[in-house]
């Protein structure tokens, strides 16, 4: 019924009480699928032990070489034999009903994604499950999930793991590979041709929060330049789209804050001189002009600009 799909990249420290949470799982109609991204450390190895002890549940397979977590994640999609999806990232874990309460949930009500929100969780921290009333949950019916998105009438991360997708809902809206917070552009154009959603006002999911991990190291000319790819290419997918202009507001101006606020704390903000011209397009250029503004003051004057 659901297919499990764990990215796995130098995660050994984590990955067994990762895929421990969903072999717990009150549900039990699932697969796990680990993409072994080409790891260096023994992930791969902990996962095709899991692989021989239970050969009906988990399958693993292997990148020869680092492909990023959207190549992983597109690998698990492609390989995933049921109607269902849930994307979990290797360091974080789950509620022990996670799949039973957003199945249950994404088939009565024929919707496209569940959404939940999480706990956030230190390293070694003991955690106490909570005890989930189905019949107190209350789920709220999102008819037009990306208009509440964008209104904000319900606090929706872009992590996809915070949500369950039916499998013939995510044709449209694959990972862009190759860069930085792919969830952005995924999540606002998979929720662009979403017909309904439901969100459950329990926390699920378990986010391990991971100092060294990818969204919280330090801002890079890189991570600048793919803010900038998700930027265009929002443009491009919403040019004649009736939310256009929320989109800008909410998406776009939101991507090009982060990457005034990465500049403006930056050692060196000349390396950012081509993204700057870039954001030029966007903000009035004569604020760009003053070059004699250091960027952390540029910041404050441009982020509340549109």
């Amino acid at each position: 019924m659901i297919s499990v799909i764990i990215p796995v990249y130098n995660v050994e420290k984590y990955i067994t009480k990762c895929i421990d949470s969903v072999l717990a799982q009150t549900f039990k109609e699932f697969e796990i699928i680990c993409i072994n991204d080409g790891s260096k450390d023994n992930s791969g190895i902990s996962c095709k032990e899991y692989a021989v002890k239970y050969p009906d549940i988990v399958k693993v397979i292997d990148h020869k070489s680092n492909k990023g977590l959207s190549a992983a994640r597109n690998t698990g999609l492609k390989n995933a034999k049921y109607d269902y999806i849930y994307f979990l990232d290797s360091d974080d874990y789950i509620h022990p009903d996670l799949l039973k309460i957003a199945y249950n949930n994404i088939t009565k009500y024929d919707a496209d994604f569940v959404y939940f929100p999480y706990h956030e969780v230190s390293e070694n921290q003991e955690i106490i499950h909570d005890n989930i009333d189905l019949d107190l949950a209350s789920p709220i019916i999102l008819e037009d999930p990306l208009k509440e998105f964008l209104d904000r009438n319900i606090k929706m991360v872009n992590s996809v793991w915070t949500k369950l997708f039916k499998k013939s809902s995510l044709q449209k809206a694959s990972f862009y590979e190759g860069i930085y917070f792919e969830d952005v552009l995924f999540n606002a154009i998979y929720m662009a041709n979403s017909k309904k959603g439901v969100y459950l006002p329990c926390k699920l999911h378990y986010y391990l929060v991971n100092y060294s991990s990818i969204s919280r190291s330090a801002f890079s000319l890189k991570k600048a330049e793919d803010y900038i790819i998700i930027i265009k290419e929002l443009e491009k997918y919403f040019a004649k789209h009736k939310y256009k202009e929320q989109i800008r507001t909410r998406v776009i101006n939101g991507a090009a804050r982060t990457i005034m606020r990465g500049i403006s704390y930056s050692d060196n903000p000349k390396k950012f001189a081509n993204v700057e011209s870039e954001l030029k397009n966007l903000y009035a250029n004569k604020i760009f002009n003053l070059k004699k503004i250091p960027w952390k003051y540029k910041f404050k004057i441009i982020r509340d600009y549109r």
